[in-house]
């Protein structure tokens, strides 16, 4: 026996077993399933990053830092930051904000959507900023 005709006479034995209306139904049933599950889980994703994605009360609606004096502590010495934390005996600057600490708005720069988490640091006399980004891993684009 030939390997076409071997085929041929399994798939033709097969499809004399399949009750059809209860493959579409279980079709049907498995493709809603995964339809549902889909929605809800982009639904939950999409929550999580609007509503409550910063740490700290303070937000800005721009995409930067913006560091006091210009000067980002870790240009300074880089033991003076930890992440976004002020670090190396470098104290939170609370003048701006409760904490010292805010976050920026999620931007979208190419393919990613960014957010800062920033703080305002008192580094040796010296005001600073201390900042670390976050990809929301959401791919934005055509080519992404």
């Amino acid at each position: 026996m030939s390997l076409s005709s071997f085929l041929e006479h399994s798939s033709e034995g097969l499809v004399r077993t399949i009750d059809r209306r209860k493959f579409l139904k279980r079709m049907a049933i498995g493709t809603f399933s995964v339809a549902t599950g889909m929605t809800i889980s982009l639904n939950q994703a999409k929550t999580a990053h609007a509503s409550g994605y910063c740490p700290y009360q303070g937000t800005t609606s721009q995409c930067g830092c913006n560091p006091t004096n210009g000067i980002y502590c870790n240009n300074l010495n880089s033991s003076y930051c930890s992440g976004y934390k002020c670090a190396g005996g470098c104290t939170h600057d609370t003048n701006w904000y409760g904490t010292g600490c805010w976050c920026t708005a999620q931007c979208t720069s190419g393919c990613h959507t960014v957010y800062y988490v920033c703080c305002d640091c008192h580094c040796h006399g010296t005001g600073c900023t201390c900042a670390y980004g976050y990809d929301t891993a959401t791919a934005v684009g055509p080519n992404c």
